[in-house]
């Protein structure tokens, strides 16, 4: 999954070029989960339900990015099981145990435009993404 991080503004950047060491900020981060934690929220994920029609919604997006002649790659079988686990993983932060469209609608975009290659780069790609998501019909 590819997150747009963008860049600070001048005040952050100027901080962060006139540290000593930008290694050392790695010293000062403090975790936010235990171990048993992180594996009590993979657990959790596993347990999310994803019906029959939002799978093959999610199959579907991948493969119009497969056939559409601005996209010289598209996504792989292995990019559709990706946004599955993130549809699984977004249920779960959103308090559900099952997956609705509006997961894959909101996650199709981070994690498949960097699985492709569309003729126009990146913001194409991403655009490209957009289309098909308003093109092909969710099982809403």
């Amino acid at each position: 999954m590819r997150v747009e991080v963008g860049y600070p503004d001048s005040e952050q950047e100027i901080d962060i070029v006139t540290r000593e060491d930008g290694h050392e900020t790695v010293r000062e981060v403090e975790p936010v989960a235990t171990a048993d934690e992180l594996r009590q929220a993979q657990h959790a994920v596993r347990q999310v339900t994803v019906q029959h029609d939002v799978v093959a919604y999610i199959v579907e997006l991948a493969d119009r990015t497969r056939t559409m002649s601005e996209i010289q790659l598209g996504v792989s079988t292995r990019g559709a099981q990706a946004l599955h686990r993130a549809c699984r993983a977004r249920a779960v932060l959103m308090g559900r145990d099952y997956v609705v469209p509006d997961d894959v609608r909101e996650l199709a975009v981070p994690v498949f435009a960097h699985r492709m290659t569309a003729r126009g780069g990146d913001t194409a790609a991403q655009a490209l993404l957009t289309e098909i998501l308003t093109t092909v019909a969710s099982p809403d």
